[in-house]
């Protein structure tokens, strides 16, 4: 709340809520906007609406998340001053750490860069992951075609018509 005490009791006489009243302060946010709650009938839900700072004009209006979800009655209760607070908080946390995050994607190399902007590749081989060394390299590790045909090379599918006189399977 504010510091002044006369605007503090304002505040809390306005927030009562009295049997004759009709509308009542739910709060106010950061900016200084109202937030207000109005009963509309005896059954029905009560209508809750802003009061912007009258400096402002409607389209340059900043509500916050917390207010936005009380106005939808997603949010039952009005947010607190503090609750406020901690998200101001929260949300400069959040700035740094995506600023963070971006100086640290901005140094590593980008695929989209030129070669010459790339370093080089480390070059790799070929490890025998298995343990066998052989004084010999296998023609597979080396990239050369083997000797001789494949297993299977030369299979084709057979012709198959069906036969007329067994008609379809029977259930």
């Amino acid at each position: 709340m504010s510091a002044n005490p006369l605007r503090r009791l304002w505040q809390t006489w306005k927030s009562l809520r009295l049997p004759w009243r009709r509308k009542f302060l739910a709060g106010t946010d950061l900016a200084g906007n109202k937030f207000w709650e109005l009963k509309t009938g005896p059954s029905s839900r009560p209508r809750r609406m802003l009061q912007p700072v009258r400096k402002l004009h409607y389209g340059d209006v900043q509500v916050s998340p917390h207010w936005l979800q009380w106005l939808r009655y997603t949010r039952s209760h009005a947010p607190s001053i503090q609750e406020q607070q901690q998200d101001l908080l929260r949300q400069a946390r959040m700035k740094e750490l995506a600023r963070i995050a971006d100086e640290r994607w901005a140094s590593k190399p980008s695929m989209l860069d030129g070669p010459e902007m790339q370093k080089p590749a480390p070059q790799t081989r070929i490890k025998d992951m298995g343990g066998y060394s052989s004084p010999s390299r296998s023609p597979l590790l080396e990239g050369k075609p083997l000797p001789g045909r494949m297993p299977g090379e030369d299979w084709r599918p057979q012709e198959w018509t069906p036969n007329p006189d067994e008609g379809p399977p029977k259930r």
